[in-house]
């Protein structure tokens, strides 16, 4: 109780404490042993934004960790053709189908902003074959543990070291379908999380584009995802949440067209239960859900508190608990 109080007397201090009072509730949170004790370690290094690891289990799945190692980032399986994960990664693949009579041969491109090893990239290459893909990765140490470690070698996958959205300020490509999975844990990039930014998002979709966002919740709190539901209204005309089971993830899907949730249930449904989209309907389908505006914060380039709603998110965990 000592060390609550103790983190929540952080929160009132200056801006630059404010790291300080997080990694005391990350701490509360999950009790941490030594940074480099982690089971099946096979890689390990200090990069410049980033401290990566890589664990190997004894059949061969590889999962890349980042920093504290509360989070896996990317997950790879020795057999090529194992496309489904389990984890979050999965729904993104369900995106494109809210568009009616959309078809995978209408999937032209799609960009990944927080691309890490490559896992998204790995199952739109084998769900929607060789679509060409641009994977935008701030460190260039994880675009090199990716392409070592994680397979992350498909001719059709154009990696960018940059900032995503520097790079969308310099690019002049359209995409189908743009997934963001960039967090530098337990945070969203402020800059990835504006009105602004979703306004360039917009400008860089194609006529029938989606945008998929990961975030997070807790079991009583979804002010982060209200949030972003909020934000995304503002520049798309139609929003939908997708809670992963089991997890405190939730998908943030928008559309440039007015599309509905009935639509994406029936594009989705073609499916054999069996086959690999079969498997992604049978979990998004049941979870999927408008999102509507509530009139409260939307994040602009101004005013983006999403450190601040973070660290409210955490200490409402460690109250739930």
């Amino acid at each position: 109780f000592g060390a609550l109080l103790f983190a929540a007397s952080l929160w009132g201090l200056r801006l630059r404490w404010r790291p300080a009072f997080a990694l005391v509730l990350l701490a509360l949170v999950v009790p941490l042993g030594p940074l480099k004790d982690i089971p099946y370690l096979i890689y390990e290094q200090e990069s410049l934004y980033n401290y990566i690891q890589v664990t190997q289990q004894p059949d061969g799945t590889r999962q890349l960790i980042l920093n504290e190692g509360q989070a896996v980032h990317s997950i790879y399986y020795p057999n090529p053709d194992t496309v489904l994960t389990g984890w979050y990664w999965d729904y993104y693949l369900a995106a494109p189908y809210f568009n009616a009579g959309f078809k995978p041969q209408k999937l032209h491109r799609v960009g990944i902003i927080g691309l890490a090893g490559g896992t998204i990239a790995h199952q739109f290459t084998k769900v929607y074959g060789p679509v060409p893909i641009d994977g935008v990765e701030i460190d260039p140490a994880i675009v090199n543990v990716g392409r070592k470690y994680f397979g992350m070698n498909e001719a059709n996958l154009h990696v960018y070291v940059q900032d995503g959205r520097t790079f969308l300020d310099t690019t002049a490509a359209r995409y189908d379908l743009i997934a963001i999975d960039a967090f530098q844990q337990p945070y969203i990039p402020f800059q990835l999380t504006t009105r602004e930014f979703f306004t360039t998002i917009r400008s860089h979709l194609s006529s029938t584009g989606v945008v998929v966002l990961n975030t997070a919740h807790t079991t009583h709190d979804y002010r982060l995802v209200q949030a972003f539901i909020n934000t995304m209204s503002q520049v798309f005309p139609s929003v939908y949440t997708l809670n992963v089971p089991g997890t405190f993830n939730t998908e943030v899907m928008a559309t440039m067209q007015h599309t509905s949730i009935s639509t994406f249930r029936a594009n989705l449904a073609q499916f054999a239960p069996t086959s690999v989209m079969g498997q992604v309907a049978s979990e998004v389908s049941p979870v999927v859900r408008e999102g509507h505006a509530d009139g409260g914060i939307v994040f602009t380039d101004d005013r983006a508190p999403i450190e601040q709603i973070t660290d409210q998110l955490l200490l409402s965990y460690i109250q739930q608990q």
